[in-house]
């Protein structure tokens, strides 16, 4: 695998509301961050209980499934 080091945006290159996200990001391989956190998510969501994807915290918000669903589609 191709080592890909990440360099944040300067902030005139982003809009701002993408300051958070871009920070969350760690430094170093990004495609081996990259491979870690769907690694991480696809753990996540194999320790849920059946029927959890379907799952609402509360009336009118996203159950687990349609986020993920959204994810997927963006």
């Amino acid at each position: 695998m191709t080592a890909l080091t990440s360099q944040r945006p300067d902030a005139a290159e982003a809009p701002p509301y993408f300051s958070g996200y871009l920070a969350a990001v760690p430094d170093g391989d990004l495609l081996r961050t990259l491979d870690a956190s769907g690694t991480e998510l696809t753990g996540w969501l194999l320790r849920r209980a059946p029927g959890a994807l379907a799952e609402s915290p509360a009336p009118g918000k996203w159950t687990v499934g349609e986020t993920m669903q959204h994810v997927i589609d963006t």
